[in-house]
């Protein structure tokens, strides 16, 4: 029998394109295989605790690091300057993430939500960078207009040191007079050259 050439031996794949994927996505495979996460700031006083239960609850599962805040900054909840960290979490899984959702809650860490579209990302950026030029505006235009106001009422000062000075000088010589019960009168005694 004569060897069998490779053009004669028949594929399964000849009706494959060259880049199609090996694996077919499934919803549920896909459902899975996201990866997802949380992002916040917690008390540094509870870091420890916090990425402890983190890890028991998801059994490893997670991905989590922090980053402390230099400043102290006020709590939305109480009002008060603590001491913070941002924290990431990154986790795989519906389950997963619910825990670390109860977690949150129950540690007291503020969550901030992060779109996942870009579309959504870049309008959100440029909402936040909007409104951070407005916020810019405001803040410079309030330091105009105080440094204006200051500036109005530093050329006043020495005017009104005059006026002091002369109440001054005048309450002080009343209190020089001598108060009469009887009369209900003041009574000033004086020299005259």
């Amino acid at each position: 029998a004569a060897p069998r050439q490779p053009e004669d031996i028949a594929s399964p794949f000849e009706d494959v394109e060259d880049r199609a994927p090996l694996l077919r996505k499934t919803d549920t495979a896909q459902k899975s295989a996201t990866l997802g996460f949380v992002a916040g700031v917690i008390a540094r006083d509870k870091r420890a605790a916090f990425e402890r239960v983190m890890f028991r609850a998801t059994r490893g599962n997670m991905f989590v690091r922090f980053a402390e805040i230099e400043h102290p900054i006020a709590d939305p909840h109480t009002g008060e300057r603590v001491d913070k960290n941002v924290f990431i979490v990154f986790y795989s899984g519906e389950r997963a993430q619910a825990k670390i959702n109860k977690i949150c809650e129950a540690f007291g860490a503020n969550r901030y939500m992060y779109p996942e579209n870009p579309q959504e990302l870049r309008s959100t950026l440029s909402q936040v960078k909007t409104r951070q030029a407005d916020l810019q505006s405001v803040i410079d235009k309030t330091q105009e207009h105080r440094m204006n106001q200051l500036n109005s009422l530093a050329r006043d000062i020495p005017t009104w040191q005059t006026q002091i000075l002369r109440e001054k000088a005048v309450y002080h010589a009343l209190n020089m007079f001598n108060y009469d019960v009887t009369r209900k009168a003041l009574i000033a005694e004086g020299w005259c050259p």
